[in-house]
C-alpha cells in the first residue's frame, strides 16, 4: 500500500514537472517572439532614419549645387581643414574641393600674389581674435582669367573664450561688381575731365572774346582810314581769320554744352514755320557764294517737339556745310517731308561729295578728310559733330547721303508728334 502511494506521488511530480518544463518553454518561445518583434521594429525605424537622411542630404547637395555662392563647413575644435565645401568651389576655383578635406590651405594656392599677404593676415586675425573674415580679394586661374570674390565666415555656437564649434562660409563671386565699380569710378573721371574742359574751354572762349571784339574793331577803323587798297586787302584777311578763331571757340563751346547727359527744353513747333524763320540766315550764307537757293516745304504740317534754337543751330550747320563744299553759283535745295513718322529736313547739294573712305567718320569731332581746304575754309569740323548730337538729343537721327563729284544729301530725322497746339 506504501509503495502504491509513493508511486501515486512520484507520478504526480512527474506530471507537474512535465507541464512546468512546457510552460517555460512556451514563455521562452513568446520573449523571443517579443525579442526579435522588436528588433524587427528597430531595424525599420532606423532604415526610415538613415533613407530620410539621405533624402535630406539629397536635397541639400541638389540646393547647394544650384546656387553660385560657395558654401564651406570646418570644425577648427577637431580639425582645421573643411568637412564640406560645395561643389561652386570647384567652378569658381577650378580646382577639386576634395583635396580641401586633407589641406586646409588648398584654396590659398590660386590667390593672386598682391592679395594673398591681406588674405593671410585676415586668417591669422581670425584665429588669434575668433572675429569673422569679411574680405575681397584676386583668384588667378590657370588661364591667366582673373576673378573677384568675397569672402565672408560665420562664428558658430563659440565657448567661452571665444572659439567657435563650427565655422559657416560663404564664397562669392564678385567680379561683375567690382567691374562695374571701376566703370563708375572710370565715369566719374571722365565727368570730371569734361567738366573741367567745359570750364577751361568756357573761361578761354570768354577771356578771348574781349581782344578778339577790340581786334575786330581796330581793323574796321583801320580799313576805313586806309586808302592802299593793298593795306585794306591785309586787314580783311585779318578779319576773316578772327571772325574764324571767334567761330572756332564758340562751336567748340557749343559741342561741350552738349557732351554728357544734358537735357533740352523742348516745346511743340512746326518745322515748317522753324524752317521760314531760317529762310533769311540761310540766303545770307549762299549769297556769299551766290549759290541758287530753294525751299520747297512740306504740304502738310510737321508737328515736332524740339529746342528751336539747337535744331536750328543744327540745320544751319548742314546748310553751311553744303555751301562751304559746294562751288560758286552751284545749287543748293532743302526741303521737308514727314516720312515713317518722322519730320525730315533734307539738305542736297551738287558739291565735291564724300569719300566712301571718309563716310564713317564725317560726324567724329575735329574729323577733316582735307587738312589743307579745311585750313583755307576755316571751320573747327565740330559742327557735323554737334548737328548729329541734337538729333540724338531729341531721339532722331542724321542721315547722309554722297557721291564724289557729284554732291550730298543729309537728312535730319525728327519724331512727329500726333498733335500739337499752337497758341492763338
Amino acid at each position: 500500500m506504501i509503495w502504491e502511494i509513493l508511486l501515486l506521488l512520484v507520478s504526480i511530480l512527474m506530471l507537474v514537472f512535465a507541464l512546468y518544463s512546457r510552460q517555460q518553454s512556451l514563455s521562452s518561445q513568446e520573449k523571443c517572439r517579443e525579442i526579435q518583434s522588436a528588433l524587427d521594429r528597430e531595424t525599420a525605424e532606423r532604415q526610415r532614419l538613415e533613407q530620410a537622411l539621405r533624402q535630406t542630404e539629397q536635397r541639400f547637395e541638389q540646393i547647394m549645387d544650384n546656387i553660385p555662392l560657395a558654401l564651406y563647413i570646418r570644425e577648427p575644435i577637431r580639425d582645421t581643414s573643411a568637412t564640406y565645401m560645395s561643389r561652386a568651389y570647384e567652378k569658381l576655383w577650378e580646382q577639386p574641393r576634395q583635396q580641401l578635406y586633407s589641406n586646409s590651405r588648398a584654396w590659398l594656392e590660386p590667390v593672386h600674389p598682391d592679395d594673398l599677404p591681406k588674405v593671410n593676415h585676415a586668417i591669422e586675425h581670425s584665429y588669434a581674435t575668433h572675429i569673422p573674415i569679411d574680405t575681397e580679394f584676386r583668384i588667378v586661374h590657370q588661364n591667366g582669367t582673373i576673378r573677384w570674390v568675397h569672402l565672408q565666415n560665420f562664428h558658430i555656437n563659440p565657448d567661452a573664450a571665444g572659439k567657435p564649434e563650427r565655422v559657416v562660409g560663404i564664397i562669392a563671386d564678385i567680379t561683375e561688381r567690382r567691374s562695374a565699380e571701376q566703370d563708375r569710378i572710370k565715369l566719374g573721371v571722365e565727368q570730371e575731365r569734361n567738366q573741367f574742359l567745359r570750364q577751361l574751354i568756357s573761361t578761354i572762349s570768354h577771356d578771348f572774346r574781349t581782344p578778339m571784339t577790340t581786334i575786330n574793331t581796330n581793323t574796321y577803323l583801320l580799313k576805313r582810314a586806309l586808302d592802299n587798297e593793298s593795306h585794306r586787302q591785309r586787314l580783311t584777311v585779318i578779319e576773316q581769320q578772327v571772325q574764324r578763331i571767334d567761330k572756332l571757340l564758340e562751336d567748340t563751346l557749343t559741342m561741350m554744352k552738349l557732351d554728357g547727359n544734358v537735357q533740352l527744353d523742348r516745346l511743340p513747333t512746326d518745322l515748317n514755320l522753324m524752317m521760314r524763320e531760317l529762310e533769311p540766315d540761310i540766303r545770307a550764307i549762299m549769297e556769299r557764294k551766290h549759290q541758287l537757293f530753294t525751299f520747297e516745304p512740306s504740304h502738310d504740317a510737321l508737328p515736332v517737339r524740339i529746342h528751336q534754337e539747337r535744331v536750328g543751330q543744327a540745320i544751319m550747320y548742314l546748310v553751311e556745310n553744303a555751301s562751304q563744299f559746294s562751288g560758286e553759283g552751284q545749287p543748293i535745295a532743302i526741303s521737308t517731308v514727314c516720312r515713317a513718322g518722322f519730320a525730315v529736313v533734307e539738305v542736297r547739294d551738287n558739291g565735291i561729295g564724300i569719300a566712301p573712305d571718309d563716310l564713317p567718320h564725317i560726324f567724329e569731332p575735329f574729323y577733316r578728310s582735307d587738312q589743307s581746304r579745311s585750313t583755307r575754309t576755316g571751320g573747327a569740323g565740330v559742327g557735323l559733330t554737334i548737328a548729329k548730337r541734337v538729333a540724338d538729343l531729341h531721339q532722331g537721327q542724321i542721315q547722309v547721303e554722297s557721291t564724289v563729284g557729284q554732291g550730298s544729301t543729309f537728312r535730319v530725322l525728327l519724331p512727329m508728334m500726333l498733335e500739337v497746339n499752337q497758341p492763338s
